[in-house]
């Protein structure tokens, strides 16, 4: 049975109006992803309360891929293409930035119900643990925060709730046998499809997953699937090249080994050990390894193998996630009550529910993101971009727009430096919060100083200020700083802010200038920003 006989599976039998559990789990999901569609969709707007310099980044690649471009072509960038691909294609059909993020999400989670429907029918069953699971996948797609425990709307880092969505269908397909007829070309396609979709999103949890997986196949001795996956991984992976051409994943590699090295790269939370044992996540780690040892103990030594390759790759996964989030467990917690044994249940019912009560917090926050959402009272906001009118559903929570706070060093502990020789006299200062108003303020500046129209590199994080004023947006540059000189053959000026977001990128960018034997001659300061005139040998 297919997803769409499935949902139209109801109707009249022995004349009686009947409903079989196939479809009842197809219908029950449509409902999910219907209502997060419906409760997303409602304000008009989106409306932003949290991670602005994030979503700006986001913009920022968007609307270049609207125009045309490609990541890791026209610009650096070591996201996928396919985390930006959806969005891109629906401002350039007309949506503002908004909603095109908002419709992006219900789309992709349309196009994975199908999948996610098979997925929890054949491993889960069609009752209330399969609904849980297709519900958690939805919720990873369609949520409106990336996790953790602060109430927000934000859209930062939605690349990673798409590739833990991604997971959660590669996971129960090696991890729990099939209840249906195994059918090694539909899994197969399914698996090699996601594979290469997470390489396209995050590609680092390719590494992560696919040892486990490879092993998995190989353990139930499923070649046929293994091959169907390749199959299909290297027919989608020439579709790509044909479009793309070489040059996309040359630069895509490129673009992963120059943010590997990057020295501006921050930690996105906890240390590799800490996402061990540390507090916060010790239990987590001890619900997987109770897992691994309960399934061997019951006589499911395969899945008990599976799930020990698995759990390095979870770990390294939550680890190089902003948050640190075990997103992992809840999958985990399924799978143990799936795989239960007849007798001696006790044991799988208590490790579940001790991964999922880990796992509440992220989660509630997750899935009630809608809700605040529909609650969203969209005159207490402002816009994004204001010169930008099509875009005037991107918008900021007011108070965020317009509480400016920055950090300079208290006189009397401030610790003597010289600091880099750069010739230039520059106060220590860090802002901290109310960036979009900082950033609409040095672009106005820099405007009204006569520098519109000149292609400039920015000493700061953030490298868009062309979405503030009439300002080309470099090509091959990084929208996001990671290092080096990205874009730097074409630039005639460097925008030096007098408050940056992180004064160490200042220091790091002008070094690399320096190294490039470029000079450089203040030519105008201002109340924001300072502008240096680049030479080069």
């Amino acid at each position: 049975m297919s997803f769409g006989q499935a949902i139209s599976d109801a109707g009249a039998r022995d004349g009686r109006f009947a409903v079989s559990a196939e479809a009842r789990l197809a219908l029950g999901l449509v409902g999910v992803w219907a209502l997060m569609s419906v409760l997303t969709l409602a304000p008009g707007a989106l409306v932003l309360t949290r991670h602005e310099g994030d979503a700006m980044h986001l913009a920022a690649m968007v609307l270049r891929m609207a125009e045309g471009q490609w990541p890791h072509v026209d610009f650096m960038t070591p996201i996928g293409a396919l985390a930006l691909a959806p969005i891109a294609g629906l401002v350039a059909l007309g949506l503002g930035l908004g909603q095109a993020i908002i419709w992006s999400q219900i789309l992709f989670a349309a196009a994975l119900l199908p999948v996610i429907w098979w997925v929890a029918m054949s491993r889960f069953g069609s009752g209330w643990i399969g609904m849980i699971y297709g519900a958690l996948v939805l919720v990873m797609v369609m949520a409106m925060v990336h996790g953790g425990t602060t109430q927000a709307v934000s859209v930062s880092m939605h690349y990673n709730r798409w590739a833990w969505a991604l997971a959660f269908v590669i996971v129960p397909l090696v991890l729990v046998p099939s209840q249906r007829a195994y059918a090694p070309w539909r899994e197969g396609t399914i698996l090699g499809a996601a594979f290469v979709a997470l390489a396209l999103i995050k590609v680092t949890y390719v590494p992560a997953l696919l040892p486990a997986v490879l092993l998995a196949l190989s353990l139930r001795r499923a070649y046929g699937t293994m091959a169907w996956g390749v199959g299909c991984g290297l027919a989608l992976c020439a579709g790509i090249t044909m479009w793309g051409g070489l040059a996309f994943w040359q630069g895509y590699v490129a673009d992963l080994f120059a943010v590997a090295q990057s020295e501006t790269r921050q930690q996105p939370g906890g240390t590799l050990s800490q996402n061990l044992v540390a507090p916060t996540h010790l239990a987590g780690t001890l619900a997987g390894l109770a897992a691994v040892i309960l399934l061997r103990k019951a006589g499911r030594p395969v899945e008990g193998i599976v799930m020990l390759a698995l759990l390095p790759g979870f770990i390294v996964i939550a680890w190089q996630n902003y948050g640190n989030d075990a997103q992992w467990l809840p999958v985990v917690a399924l799978a143990l009550l799936v795989l239960r044994p007849e007798r001696d249940r006790t044991a799988f019912v208590v490790t579940a529910a001790v991964a999922l009560a880990l796992s509440s917090g992220w989660m509630a926050n997750m899935a009630t993101s809608g809700l605040r959402m529909f609650g969203t009272d969209v005159s207490e906001s402002g816009v994004f971009f204001p010169g930008a009118p099509a875009h005037a559903d991107f918008r900021l929570d007011q108070t965020r727009l317009d509480k400016v706070v920055v950090a300079t060093p208290y006189a009397p502990l401030a610790a003597p430096t010289d600091g880099p020789d750069w010739g230039l006299e520059i106060d220590e200062c860090t802002l901290r919060s109310g960036g979009m108003r900082v950033f609409h303020a040095v672009a106005d500046e820099l405007a009204e100083a006569g520098y519109t129209g000149r292609p400039m590199l920015v000493a700061d994080t953030f490298q868009s200020f062309w979405l503030f004023g009439d300002f080309p947006a470099l090509p091959g540059g990084a929208p996001w700083y990671y290092g080096g000189l990205p874009g730097a053959a074409v630039a005639e000026i460097i925008a030096v802010p007098l408050c940056p977001t992180n004064p160490d990128v200042r220091t790091i960018l002008m070094q690399a200038v320096t190294d490039a034997g470029w000079t450089y001659s203040e030519v105008y300061r201002g109340t924001h920003v300072a502008v240096l005139e680049l030479g080069r040998p």
